[in-house]
């Protein structure tokens, strides 16, 4: 429980010292090593208030890395059960 709650402060705070791109990569990661890892949905969105803009290319829509985090939360919950070697559950 420690563990997680620290690992929390450190992606809360690497989101202002880190690209963004790396903290959706270490969020991923971190979906996949712990179980139910909702606080990944929570930072996305602080990504997407804090370093996203409304683009035509997306058609105006802002919360982007949202949405990839949540379809990837949702999958790898599915592909998490039917992996052979299982990790660590907290």
């Amino acid at each position: 429980m420690l563990l997680r709650f620290l690992i929390d402060l450190l992606l809360l705070l690497s989101i202002f010292i880190i690209p963004w791109w790396a903290c959706v990569f270490l969020s991923i990661f971190l979906i996949y090593f712990f179980k139910n890892y909702y606080e990944a949905i929570a930072i996305a969105f602080l990504i997407d208030f804090l370093h996203s803009a409304q683009t035509e290319a997306f058609f105006g829509f802002q919360f982007v890395v949202s949405l990839l985090v949540l379809i990837l939360f949702i999958a790898m919950q599915y592909m998490k059960k039917e992996m052979i070697f299982k990790k660590i559950k907290k």
